[in-house]
This record gives C-alpha cells, sequence and structure tokens, in this order.
C-alpha cells in the first residue's frame, strides 16, 4: 500500500508550498504598505492587515 504514504507527503509538502506561498505573500504586502505610507505620509498598515486576513 504505497498510495496512502504518497497522498500524505503531497499534503505534506502542499501544506509548505502554501505557508511559504502566505509569508511571502505577507512580506511583500507589508512591504508595499509600507512604500504608500511613506509616498502618501500616512499610515496605511490597517489595509495591509485587511489583506493579510483575507488569505
Amino acid at each position: 500500500m504505497k498510495l496512502p504514504d504518497f497522498w500524505r507527503s503531497l499534503r505534506w509538502v502542499l501544506m509548505v508550498i502554501i505557508y511559504a506561498y502566505h509569508e511571502l505573500a505577507f512580506t511583500l504586502d507589508i512591504n508595499w504598505v509600507y512604500r504608500s505610507a511613506k509616498k502618501e505620509n500616512r499610515s496605511k498598515k490597517g489595509e495591509g492587515l485587511e489583506i493579510r486576513r483575507l488569505w
């Protein structure tokens, strides 16, 4: 019975990829919010947190 082991490892790999993607999206989002806040000279951190909550 190799199939359950295969699916278990595949699910683990997918979880790691999704986790890494979310961390990357969070980092890029923080950088974008920080840049736009510097550009407009006011804080937009609330919007970034809203986007993070959607993930």
